[in-house]
C-alpha cells in the first residue's frame, strides 16, 4: 500500500472545513469525510478506512464519544481528534487508554496533520507486516507438524521405533503450550 492508497476519514459538521481538509490532502491520501458522527460510521461500514480524524465538539455529541463508539468494531483503525477547545484532561485520559493515538488543535495545521498521516501510514504498514510474517509462520508450522505426522506414521510402518521415539519427541516441541 502507498500513502496514496492510505484512507483517511475526516469527520466534521462544519462544511468548510470538511472542503479544506479535502483540498488541503487529497493529493496525499484516499480521502473520505462525513458532515456528522452518523453518517461517520456509514463510511465506516461501508469502506476501509485507516486513520479517523473527528472535530471534539459536534451537534451530536463529542468526538471522543464517536471515536470510543468505533472501538469494538474498527479496533485496528487510528485515530486522532482535533478540538479548538481545551479538553486536556479529557484528551489525556484518552491517549492513556488507547482510545486516540492523536490529539491536535484547531486550526489544524497541514503539515502537522501530514505528519500525522505518514506516522499513521508507517505504523499500519508495519502492522500489517508482522501479521503477515505471523501467518506465514503459522502456515509453516502447520505443514511442518503435517510433514511431522506423516513422517511417525512412515517410521512406524517400517518397525523404526528409535525413529519414531526421536520424531516424537520433535513433535512435542511443536506442540502448543
Amino acid at each position: 500500500m502507498s500513502l496514496k492508497e492510505f484512507v483517511v476519514l475526516y469527520v466534521d459538521d462544519e462544511p468548510a472545513n470538511l472542503f479544506a481538509f479535502r483540498a488541503a490532502f487529497r493529493q496525499h491520501v484516499t480521502v473520505l469525510t462525513a458532515a456528522s458522527m452518523r453518517e461517520g460510521l456509514m463510511v465506516l461500514s461501508d469502506s476501509p478506512v485507516d486513520l479517523l480524524i473527528t472535530d471534539q465538539i459536534m451537534p451530536e455529541g463529542t468526538g471522543l464519544e464517536f471515536l470510543q463508539r468505533t472501538l469494538q468494531e474498527f479496533p485496528d483503525l487510528q485515530r486522532a481528534l482535533i478540538t479548538a477547545y481545551g479538553h486536556l484532561d479529557l484528551v489525556r485520559q484518552a491517549l492513556n487508554e488507547g482510545k486516540i493515538h492523536w490529539y491536535l488543535e484547531k486550526p489544524w495545521n497541514e503539515a502537522q496533520l501530514l505528519g500525522v498521516m505518514r506516522t499513521a501510514y508507517t505504523e499500519a504498514t508495519d502492522r500489517d507486516h508482522r501479521r503477515e510474517q505471523i501467518n506465514r509462520l503459522a502456515r509453516q508450522l502447520f505443514h511442518s507438524r503435517q510433514r511431522l505426522d506423516g513422517l511417525i506414521h512412515h517410521l512406524a510402518a517400517l518397525g523404526d521405533d528409535e525413529g519414531v521415539t526421536l520424531a516424537r519427541s520433535i513433535q512435542q516441541l511443536l506442540q502448543p503450550e
